[in-house]
């Protein structure tokens, strides 16, 4: 499905701006964690910028990863009703549970 308006020249810009801006402020924030000795801080911060920076590099590319995990997860007949187990196959047989409890009782 094609969308009604075409954003491509908007994110290529701005996606780049938005890295730069993104490792100077890990950075920063980074070295103020370091300074203050707050490590966990620091490396905390270090790891979330990384992962931000990997989610905007990422949604450059949803669509073709979309379609990948599609084709992955869901193969044709590879899940079917047959093939599952019904939910009575996990529950004991109650029955003889309980006249196995009342004849150790007696």
């Amino acid at each position: 499905m094609a969308m009604p308006f075409d954003l491509t020249g908007f994110y290529d810009s701005f996606t780049k701006q938005l890295l730069i801006a993104l490792a100077i402020a890990g950075a920063v924030m980074m070295i103020v964690g370091f300074v203050t000795q707050s490590w966990g801080k620091a490396i905390g911060t270090a790891c979330g910028t990384i992962v931000i920076a990997g989610f905007v590099i990422i949604f450059k590319n949803l669509e073709s990863i979309g379609t990948w995990f599609k084709n992955v997860t869901f193969k044709n007949a590879a899940i079917s009703m047959i093939d599952m187990p019904h939910w009575t196959d996990y529950v004991p047989d109650t029955q003889s549970i309980l006249s196995h409890v009342i004849h150790m009782l007696m």
